[in-house]
């Protein structure tokens, strides 16, 4: 979205606002009544505590930019603890408490939950952190807004709004970041960032993707110095920032831009020459053609499709990722090797035989990732169509007529559903006379 846009939406112009203005109408507008009324209680707890209340990071960020949600988070200049506490004395529900790191998490009340939509609220100590070792979590200390600030990823997620009585709507910009806003720029704070954390530099790209920002020179630069600190983050980190990369709403611009940075094959070394143009043609089949809610299992199949099955259990190993994925991962590998099998020459009978115990994920990478039409055609009657395909006749049938309890009962399902499949048999009728037959083979 442009400046232009988020003016005319929202009538004011990003490119006059200065640090320490009033945005308090945006604020209003982004939080509405009910939630404005809630965070107002807790300001006025916050004020008599002597501290100050204040909305950080991508919210504001995203305020400014005409995209405003209520996924926010709550910094108090003081103790976050006792503030915690206090509110729950008087408006109920629990709290979970971090010492370590000055943090608390506030389960609502049901109440509270029906009036504001929110189930629960992180509130935390305004902080600096110092990092022993790269990559592991840091030393924190009380300290200033400003400082808590300076410990964000990017310069346009330390902008600040002071939500205090009295002081409700000033913006607080200590690092820079309206300009950048201004500029569509991404940026870190110091040269250490992706020593500290390297995981900052996937959600780099992933920022940068989304809000249709350029990432710095400066920046790549630290990025690319910071690649081999990859290796000392587990994988189940890289992972959580992958799923979120793959539910951003285009993935496979952030894959691409990863790959050309170097990021993804620092991550491994087979990601780091996957074609970015069949990726994003196939992503957006994929969004056309998936029957899944949740795509993001599909878009990671993709990703991966172009490796071998064993590279792709080698990134699986990597990212430390589910059974299931793995599992997903063999399946397609497995139908990639007999593609040939499944093409217009291939009796409904035979596609089945060889999809049958395809999961639904692997089922559908495979209706987009398949290149041959006869073949595709196949996967997607599969899919949808011969998968459901079952014989009147069950087991409990043929026990009536005599068949023991063995392996004989599945053949002869088995047999009826082939039939069924192939054309063989058409009615109910038919398949009885076919059971008939089968039974008295035996």
């Amino acid at each position: 979205m442009s400046n232009n846009d988020v003016k005319s939406i929202l009538g004011f112009d990003l490119m006059s606002l200065h640090s320490f203005s009033d945005i308090s109408s945006l604020v209003e507008h982004a939080l509405g009544s009910e939630l404005l009324s809630f965070i107002n209680d807790i300001s006025i707890k916050t004020d008599e505590n002597d501290a100050d209340l204040y909305i950080v990071g991508g919210f504001v960020r995203d305020l400014l930019l005409g995209r405003p949600s209520v996924d926010f988070d709550l910094v108090i200049d003081g103790d976050a603890i006792r503030l915690s506490n206090e509110l729950v004395s008087e408006f109920g529900g629990e709290v979970t408490i971090h010492r370590r790191f000055g943090t608390a998490k506030w389960y609502l009340s049901e109440e509270l939950v029906s009036a504001t939509g929110l189930n629960s609220l992180d509130l935390v100590s305004s902080r600096s952190e110092s990092y022993d070792k790269p990559a592991q979590l840091p030393d924190v200390k009380p300290d200033s807004i400003k400082w808590d600030l300076q410990r964000r990823d990017f310069t346009v997620n330390t902008l600040a709004v002071n939500l205090s009585p009295g002081k409700f709507g000033e913006l607080v910009d200590c690092w820079g970041g309206l300009e950048d806003l201004k500029t569509n720029l991404l940026q870190v704070l110091h040269s250490r960032s992706f020593i500290d954390d390297p995981t900052r530099m996937l959600r780099a790209v992933r920022l940068e993707q989304r809000l249709d920002f350029n990432i710095t020179d400066d920046t790549v630069q630290l990025m690319v110095a910071s690649l081999p600190l990859l290796d000392d983050v587990s994988g189940d980190r890289i992972r959580h920032e992958i799923e979120k990369i793959l539910h951003e709403e285009c993935p496979e611009a952030v894959l691409v831009r990863l790959q050309e940075i170097g990021v993804a094959g620092a991550i491994h070394s087979s990601m780091a020459y996957i074609v970015g143009e069949w990726l994003e043609t196939k992503f957006a089949l994929a969004r056309e053609y998936s029957l899944l809610a949740d795509i993001a299992p599909v878009y990671f199949g993709l990703w991966l499709y172009s490796l071998s099955i064993d590279e792709s259990l080698s990134v699986c190993n990597r990212l430390q990722v589910s059974t299931k994925a793995e599992e997903s991962l063999r399946q397609i590998g497995r139908v990639k090797s007999i593609l040939s099998e499944l093409d217009a020459s291939a009796n409904p009978s035979d596609v089945v035989r060889n999809l049958d115990d395809l999961s639904d994920i692997a089922l559908d990478v495979l209706v987009v990732a398949v290149d041959s039409q006869d073949v595709r055609k196949n996967i997607e009657k599969f899919r949808n169509e011969l998968r459901f395909i079952q014989p009147v006749t069950n087991g409990n049938d043929l026990l009536e007529l005599g068949l023991m309890p063995g392996p004989d009962l599945g053949r002869i399902l088995l047999r009826l559903k082939m039939a069924w499949l192939d054309g063989e048999i058409s009615s109910k009728e038919e398949e009885r006379v076919l059971v008939e037959a089968l039974v008295a083979e035996r």
